[in-house]
């Protein structure tokens, strides 16, 4: 726990009298059976196991009789002189505001998205609803399809998949990106309210010219250097294994995880196509996107990569109008133009019918 500026009636350090510091609090006891990262620890100096406060913590161990005894040790710390300047205020107020380290917060998040986010208009833009029956199990799936007004003529379509690791968002979330995109080329938009999808599987029906990852959730594993422990602000290492929890269910810490749920898994890259993204340089998903940026240059995949030092996750949404918001979106934005004007793929034979949304 971090001292709160009561432990000590002399602590004149930080402001308001919080220094916060790390104060180890009572010791906790690992059985091995909820270890979830190693369950043949034996005593090592990390022992993952979970405890009822936190779902994914780390502590240091020392044996005892029955298991090891377990002190909380702190998360890696990011420090404001890591932060964008232009970062920083926002992101320091996210961090303890944003909580979306489990599943209740998670879902008190969502609540909040339903109510003030979702059904918001377009601005300026074609806004259709419709409702499509899910080919595994028949459940309603609700899909909103954007256009220019008035609509243009052969128009890319864009399968935008909004953001939230999975388990929480809506496509309302991103009318801002929707209305770059559609001035930028005229496109048509079709933006699924997906969660938890994980039996969801590329059948070959569209074939795909070009992919927009952003700041991608790709590795399940978690096991980079910078999915480890990580304290950033708006998505860390608490977040990101919640998130995995809920998406895979009993497939999480499994060598079952198929590849379309976590792409990282992935051993074939050659047949993916070509690829834009960025990634915020003190995000856990920097790692995992150089990793996946990488496997695709090996196998000959055209692709152009750009890290945003000193920038979270999700930063040109939660801090637009910082410079290097701006710049991250005008790139992103240009990428999209160059690829509707010269990536193509033809479409196989038979392809489904399109949509027609209801006004």
């Amino acid at each position: 726990m971090i001292c709160d500026g009561t432990m000590d009636s002399d602590c004149t350090m930080g402001p308001n009298g919080r220094c916060g510091r790390w104060i180890p609090p009572p010791a906790l006891e690992c059985s091995h059976d909820e270890c979830f990262q190693d369950s043949d620890c034996g005593g090592g100096a990390l022992c993952l196991a979970r405890s009822a406060g936190s779902p994914h913590e780390k502590y240091s161990s020392r044996p005892s009789n029955r298991g090891h005894w377990l002190t909380p040790i702190p998360m890696r710390e990011i420090r404001p002189a890591d932060v964008d300047p232009q970062l920083r205020w926002r992101g320091t107020l996210l961090k303890h505001l944003l909580d979306l380290s489990n599943a209740r917060s998670m879902r008190r998040a969502q609540g909040l998205i339903e109510r003030f986010v979702r059904g918001r208009p377009a601005r300026g833009l074609s806004r259709g609803e419709t409702t499509i029956s899910r080919k595994m199990d028949g459940s309603p799936l609700r899909v909103l399809v954007y256009r220019s007004l008035p609509p243009g003529d052969d128009a890319a379509g864009l399968l935008w998949l909004h953001g939230g690791g999975y388990a929480i968002g809506a496509p309302e979330m991103d009318h801002d990106f929707f209305r770059r995109f559609i001035d930028a080329a005229s496109c048509v938009i079709v933006a699924p309210d997906y969660r938890l999808s994980l039996r969801a599987r590329d059948k070959g029906e569209v074939n795909v010219a070009f992919q927009l990852p952003l700041y991608p959730m790709l590795d399940d594993r978690m096991n980079t250097d910078s999915a480890r422990d990580s304290e950033a602000p708006v998505w860390n290492s608490r977040s990101n294994d919640a998130a995995w929890r809920l998406y895979l269910a009993d497939l999480f810490g499994t060598d079952q995880v198929p590849k379309y749920a976590a792409p990282a898994r992935e051993q074939d890259y050659s047949r993916l196509p070509a690829t834009y993204t960025f990634v915020g340089g003190i995000e856990p998903f920097r790692d995992e996107t150089r990793a996946y940026v990488e496997n695709l240059r090996k196998a000959g995949v055209p692709v152009e990569f750009t890290e945003y030092e000193g920038c979270f996750h999700a930063f040109p949404r939660m801090c637009p109008k910082a410079d290097v918001s701006r710049r991250a979106i005008l790139q992103l934005v240009e990428a999209f133009k160059h690829a509707c004007a010269n990536r193509f793929a033809p479409q196989p034979a038979g392809q489904p019918e399109p949509l027609a949304p209801r006004a």
